[in-house]
């Protein structure tokens, strides 16, 4: 199914790029963001959204300030991305996007995040309901704070204390071969501090929408935390485990869109 791209601007003026699949008589209509460091056109929910038109479905995918594989850019003169990023203007990233669906005629959205972005529309749903979402879709979310390297995070909030909050810090991170990603030192504090809001556990309990979790059997970390957050929520669905998927769904979208589709069919 065919995109268009559009761009919108937030309430702090961050351009946003906007792939919308509009589809008609939709009853209703799937906003998705992407993960740490994706975008739009990276993120494993875009081909969900794709199948999820043609079942019928209107959806649109957001690329949030988090973006771009790179980690960093300076469109404006403001540093953005991954690595600059502040967890809680999430809020402000999808108000936009909500904002400009709503401008044309879809009233019932259901909000959708792969891996961080999982977390990010929680935390919007609960601190903004005014939104009105009708459902949420949360897939593959990590478990943050916890999995931080305890010596990053101690650096990192001696140079916050110390006023030097925009110094970089390179992560290492265990992969083969070994990565390293790149942090300011205030957006390292704001993901995995103990008190970080991005433990999405600890508002579960406000999230009473209709919610589907969702988790592949070959991502342990995201699986346990799928089952955990599943058990918190007051109204969500049966877990939905997706065979043989890994964090990206590899080989598996299709069955990820036909899960997500008949729950959204249940819904609708």
């Amino acid at each position: 199914m065919a995109a268009e791209v559009h761009q919108l601007r937030t309430a702090d003026d961050v351009g946003l790029t906007l792939a919308y699949m509009p589809v008609p008589k939709s009853k209703l209509t799937v906003l998705c963001t992407h993960g740490v460091g994706s975008s739009f056109y990276m993120t494993t929910l875009f081909r969900v959204a794709q199948l999820l038109g043609e079942q019928g479905f209107s959806t649109a995918v957001l690329n949030n300030r988090g973006h771009d594989y790179l980690w960093m850019n300076r469109p404006d003169g403001r540093w953005l991305g991954a690595s600059f990023e502040r967890f809680e203007d999430c809020i402000l990233d999808l108000e936009a996007a909500v904002g400009w669906l709503r401008e044309r005629g879809h009233d019932r959205i259901v909000l959708a995040g792969h891996s961080l972005g999982c977390l990010k529309v929680a935390y919007t749903a609960a601190k903004r309901p005014e939104l009105a979402p009708v459902a949420l879709a949360l897939c593959s979310g990590p478990r943050l704070p916890q999995g931080h390297n305890a010596e990053v995070l101690a650096r990192a909030q001696d140079l916050v204390a110390s006023d030097r909050p925009d110094e970089l810090l390179f992560v290492p991170i265990p992969d083969e071969p070994p990565v390293a990603r790149v942090f300011t030192a205030a957006t390292y504090v704001n993901k995995y501090a103990p008190e970080a809001n991005t433990n999405i556990l600890e508002i579960a309990d406000q999230l009473r929408l209709p919610t589907l979790v969702l988790a592949g059997t070959e991502e342990p970390p995201m699986l346990a935390f799928a089952h955990d957050l599943q058990a918190a929520l007051p109204n969500a669905a049966p877990l939905a485990t997706i065979d043989g998927a890994n964090h990206f769904y590899a080989g598996r979208q299709e069955v990820v869109a036909d899960v997500v589709g008949r729950w959204l069919g249940e819904l609708a």
